[in-house]
């Protein structure tokens, strides 16, 4: 059985882009330590107890990558440099729809 591949553009505050590639159903903390991107590190594995995989989700697709479950809502209180389209990267799941996105890193 084939594996749909996606495709995510990281880009970083100093205006470096990193595009990676990985497998529809994987979060875009696994799309980034699976592929090396500097500044998403995932220390916790996707559990929702830290904030080292959070990042900026651009339009469009900030709205396909689904709601904050409350877990997830009350970590990114704790980030200094949340904003509204702040998520962890772990609780977003990239369907083939989404390939091509752009992900900011903090």
């Amino acid at each position: 059985m084939k594996t749909e591949t996606v495709y995510a553009t990281f880009v970083h505050s100093n205006g470096k882009h990193e595009t990676v590639e990985g497998e529809v159903g994987s979060s875009l903390m696994d799309l980034a330590v699976d592929n090396g991107v500097s500044g998403i590190q995932g220390q916790c594995g996707g559990g929702r107890t830290c904030t080292t995989c959070h990042c900026f989700v651009d339009e469009p697709w900030f709205e396909m990558s689904g709601d904050l479950d409350p877990d997830e809502a009350e970590i990114l209180e704790f980030v200094p440099e949340r904003q509204k389209d702040s998520r962890l990267g772990c609780q977003v799941i990239v369907t083939g729809a989404m390939s091509g996105l752009i992900v900011r890193v903090p």
